[in-house]
């Protein structure tokens, strides 16, 4: 009778084991279906409209400081349509580095297909003369301008004179010492949206009507 009491506890204590045991298969089923759904749902890269496809794009294009503005241009390595949405967006070529090429920059400004750029210049080995014939018929998209070398600064002053609309900020940079060239006057009526004007490294301009309506910055020089 003993035997028989204890042989039907361990029969219940392991129906009970099972029961535990199943229910904790079944949780664990359920919890695998939840991670798998998810996976499941997630829309190949491949079938993304172009216009999503273009602002991922966008993304990868933003830069922490010190990058190359063209580390994104991987993207249009990796198949014929992925180049195909990157040429297309014009709003991806508007921030153009130049770095001795003047077929770039005439490539990225037809891209841009008229919208503002910022451009930049940081290659003192560019060509001056063959950069300004690109930027000539451009002056009116030109958004911000960034250059680095006094050797550029006739040439800035020939397009300023040109009345650079959309210019909203200028940078001029000379890291070279000494450095003793000036910038001429600025007829700050062809310019009427510039609000930034950045100077290092040379002499800014003498005259007081230059620095009216504009945010100044003057890095180791004296504004007159």
């Amino acid at each position: 009778m003993v035997s028989d009491t204890v042989t039907v506890a361990e029969s219940e204590i392991n129906a009970v084991a099972v029961d535990e045991g199943h229910g904790s298969i079944m949780e664990l089923q359920q919890e695998l279906r939840n991670i798998e759904e998810p996976s499941n749902s997630l829309t190949p890269v491949h079938s993304l409209p172009d216009e999503l496809l273009a602002h991922i794009f966008a993304i990868c294009q933003v830069r922490t400081k010190g990058e190359k503005p063209y580390l994104w241009l991987n993207v249009i390595q990796v198949c014929r349509r992925w180049s195909q949405v990157a040429h297309s967006a014009a709003s991806l070529w508007t921030t153009i580095g130049v770095y001795g090429h003047p077929e770039w920059l005439s490539h990225c400004m037809v891209l841009s297909k008229g919208m503002p750029v910022d451009i930049e210049i940081r290659d003192p080995r560019c060509n001056p003369e063959s950069l300004l014939a690109v930027l000539r018929p451009h002056v009116g998209i030109i958004r911000s301008l960034t250059v680095i070398s006094v050797l550029w600064l006739p040439i800035i002053e020939q397009l300023l004179k040109m009345g650079m609309c959309s210019l909203e900020k200028l940078h001029m940079l000379q890291f070279q010492w000494p450095c003793f060239a000036r910038m001429g006057p600025i007829d700050v009526g062809l310019l009427p949206r510039l609000h930034t004007l950045s100077i290092a490294g040379l002499a800014a301009p003498s005259a007081p009507s230059t620095y009216k309506n504009l945010h100044v910055r003057a890095h180791g020089i004296t504004i007159p």
